[in-house]
């Protein structure tokens, strides 16, 4: 076996050893894992969300909040009934 090849066998264990304590330490911390794997995989910086989940969830709030008191006042909608072949066919089964 050549000196090369010896060379490329010693260093991809050592890349795998590396890896997999990387990996191996990182077990209970996704965060950290996924930080890991994106070096590994070569992503770059990984960025954090612009917004939490208490943030979209105030948002959604406030924006139902708005179109209740928007609609508050409004007449109910008319809805007409029309038979359908699918509500048909449905309702013979």
């Amino acid at each position: 076996m050549s000196q090369f090849k010896r060379q490329r066998l010693v260093f991809r264990s050592m890349a795998t050893k590396y890896w997999l304590t990387t990996i191996g330490d990182c077990r209970n911390d996704t965060r950290l894992l996924w930080s890991k794997v994106g070096r590994l995989l070569q992503l770059g910086d990984i960025h954090q969300p612009l917004h939490t989940a208490g943030d979209l969830a105030t948002h959604f709030t406030s924006k139902v909040s708005k179109v209740r008191q928007a609609t508050a006042t409004a007449k109910a909608p008319v809805i007409s009934h029309s038979a359908s072949h699918v509500r048909s066919t449905l309702s013979s089964l």
